[in-house]
């Protein structure tokens, strides 16, 4: 059953072990792609709430799901849970937690704090109790601007959930895409809508376009689906500093040999605006993705043709899209057997069938297959 607030956590038990209670993050309404992916990594009792899963792992798949899911915004490992209706009651609680099985001695940390309908309200209170704890227990506070383990503190009815991000830096920031035009789409909610339409099923003789790609986010992602890539490189993560990581079993995992699925198909893009393309290309370069392809023409001389089976594209929100103008010659460069998918406002879906609704930068939206 999906929860309407906040995640449910997990309460330690003596005997540390990494196989605990984790919680992975999505826009809302994209949580059962979520709950989908998370199980295909062997995870165990994935659970739906709004705005992603709960759910329980080894630590060997742990480092498997933040190493390779695609779709998670997120990912934080549950460590505590307990009542406090007073600071003193919640910078004691917050003590007995064993933080030396939880975090490295001296580890740079900062405090992140939500609360919902609890006596304790002041965010300003609840962050220096908290600072002050962990200062006391060894750990340094983070300063302005300085890279640190992020704890989350979420109080709910007087009951403070207490989470470590172990993910690091948003998993959205694949580090490949350094320029994009107006507006990009988020590489995670591209991940997730390429999840949804399961395209993967038939990766012999694949060709995916994106006519209107802007700085191809939709063909790289997808392309380093089908190379079997890790959708994040050379960077660190939360889990690293934690007390019991196990390095040599991270990095037999980060040098596993990539599960290629075809190295042979077709990814092509095209756009108006030179300027994108250009930044789609550099894209596709860090991402070392040389699959990919991007022109510039406009939708009447796009990229689609005769072998355009798939197509997937997330039109501009602008004048051009509040008339429809995009339908009429995408419909005409589209072949017979071709499947297209759009990502528009909501209030535009009604040209398809809708596969999914959520927010995107805080607009309705909705993804929906083009009927032709």
């Amino acid at each position: 059953m999906r929860q309407k607030c906040f995640p449910p956590f997990y309460v330690p038990i003596d005997g540390f072990t990494l196989a605990q209670n984790y919680t992975a993050t999505i826009n809302p309404g994209l949580e059962k792609v979520l709950q989908k992916e998370i199980r295909n990594f062997g995870a165990k009792k994935v659970q739906l709430f709004n705005g992603g899963v709960t759910f329980k792992t080894t630590s060997e798949k742990l480092y498997t799901i933040l190493q390779k899911c695609r779709g998670a915004s997120a990912i934080r490992w549950n460590v505590d849970n307990f009542k406090a209706t007073d600071i003193r009651e919640f910078f004691r609680k917050l003590e007995r937690s064993n933080w030396e099985d939880l975090l490295k001695k001296g580890t740079v940390v900062s405090i992140n704090a939500v609360t919902h309908k609890s006596r304790l309200h002041d965010l300003r209170d609840i962050e220096k109790a908290a600072k002050d704890a962990m200062t006391k227990m060894g750990y340094t506070i983070a300063k302005k601007g300085q890279d640190s383990v992020v704890i989350l503190v979420r109080f709910v009815d007087d009951r403070a959930n207490i989470s470590i991000d172990i993910g690091g830096a948003a998993f959205y920031k694949r580090g490949w895409r350094t320029h994009a035009g107006r507006a990009p789409l988020r590489e995670t909610i591209a991940a997730s809508l390429l999840n949804i339409v399961k395209f993967d099923s038939d990766w012999d003789g694949l060709s995916l376009h994106d006519p209107m790609c802007g700085s191809g986010t939709f063909l790289i992602e997808s392309a380093l689906m089908a190379l079997g890539r890790s959708p994040r490189v050379g960077r660190s993560y939360g889990i690293e500093k934690t007390g019991k990581f196990d390095e040599e079993k991270w990095q037999a995992i980060a040098k596993a040999p990539d599960l290629v699925l075809n190295e042979t198909l077709d990814f092509l893009g095209s756009d108006i605006d030179e300027n994108v393309i250009r930044y789609a290309m550099g894209n596709a370069q860090r991402a070392g993705v040389d699959q990919c392809r991007f022109v510039a023409r406009s939708l009447e001389e796009s990229c689609l043709n005769q072998n355009s089976k798939w197509i997937i594209t997330n039109p501009p929100y602008g004048a051009r899209l509040k008339k429809m103008a995009f339908i009429d010659p995408l419909r005409a460069k589209i072949k017979e057997g071709s499947r297209v998918f759009l990502l528009l406002p909501r209030d535009y879906a009604s040209v398809g069938r809708s596969i999914a609704r959520f927010r995107n930068g805080g607009l309705p939206v909705a993804f929906v297959e083009l009927e032709l």
